[in-house]
């Protein structure tokens, strides 16, 4: 028998990759979602509302892993409606995974959830590795840790729970690339405020290897920082997307132009000049090989330069 995989939140751009890839490996995979949609062949979609235990619940049983991505994006302006929605849709679903679990008979053994890598100071200089207690006290911050909250306090027995602190997930699919890619071939591709600031970044590939390899670990529990082990300054970052677009030089943009534009684009300015220098510790000590650990060799394979390798560190 196959094993099988319930990814909650599956329609994303990182939820449409693991589903292909899990596929691939020769996983049973089925997708909650709270709308239909496509989906690779052979995948199962199962409606869901996201709030509440209900006749998805039945998906569960006899599943081997869970792995909830449900939330709303955070690439939105983050204002007092859209901080309650971003914050209510991720504790919801935590929620009613947690309740519907709890009654199911056949459970999964573990659940990873996602986290969000900005749940460390963006003020510190540091690097932070996962026993760094040093968090941040602004809105991202502030929703990872209650997203965590919620996963570790669910009174679950028996089931092994793993939240994945994500930075910056690098993907053809979707997500930041594209995005920066175009803005760089329009030649405003330079550094984001004073540049100086870090991005902490994975590439989609490495996201689906390390799920795997931490269900495949099954001493692994407790937040794993989900990034590549090679943060890069805002500045670094930029310059390695215009290298990719072909474009020798990108206008810089102050910060008061950050604000405006991503205003404009119905964004949030935190998302590019906030803080983030965070590395996987635990992942690295256990052993994870990353298929793209440096930012030149993940854009390169997503730009189609360079060979995209299969995950060597199962």
């Amino acid at each position: 028998m196959k094993n099988k995989i319930v990814i909650a939140g599956g329609t994303g751009f990182v939820g449409r990759h693991l589903t292909h890839r899990f596929l691939r490996e020769g996983f049973e995979v089925a997708v909650l979602a709270r709308h239909t949609a496509a989906l690779p062949e052979g995948a199962q979609m199962v409606v869901w509302n996201g709030r509440a235990p209900g006749p998805w619940t039945r998906v569960l049983e006899g599943a081997d892993l869970l792995v909830n991505l449900s939330g709303a994006s955070v690439n939105c302006r983050h204002t007092a409606s859209n901080k309650k929605k971003l914050t209510e849709s991720r504790l919801q679903a935590v929620n009613a995974l947690g309740a519907a679990l709890i009654a199911a008979e056949r459970p999964p053994k573990t659940w990873i959830n996602a986290s969000g890598a900005g749940i460390y100071n963006p003020e510190s200089p540091a690097a932070h590795g996962e026993e760094s207690t040093d968090y941040g006290d602004d809105f991202i911050a502030a929703l990872a840790r209650s997203w965590e909250a919620a996963l570790f306090e669910c009174p679950v027995h028996g089931i092994r729970r793993v939240a994945l602190r994500m930075g910056v997930v690098l993907g053809k699919g979707g997500g930041a690339w594209p995005v920066l890619l175009r803005v760089a071939t329009l030649g405003a591709g330079g550094r984001s405020g004073s540049g100086k600031q870090f991005v902490s970044w994975i590439h989609e590939e490495d996201v689906f290897g390390a799920i795997l390899f931490l269900y495949r670990h099954s001493v692994m529990e407790g937040p794993v920082n989900l990034v590549s082990p090679s943060p890069e300054t805002n500045r670094t970052f930029m310059a390695a997307i215009r290298k990719q677009a072909g474009m020798p030089l990108g206008i810089p943009q102050p910060a008061w132009l950050v604000r405006i534009g991503t205003t404009l684009m119905g964004t949030d300015p935190s998302l590019l000049l906030r803080n983030s220098r965070v590395v996987p510790e635990r992942l690295l000590a256990a052993g994870f090989r990353f298929s793209h650990a440096s930012l030149a060799d993940a854009l390169a394979g997503l730009n189609g330069t360079a060979a995209v390798n299969e995950h060597g560190g199962h």
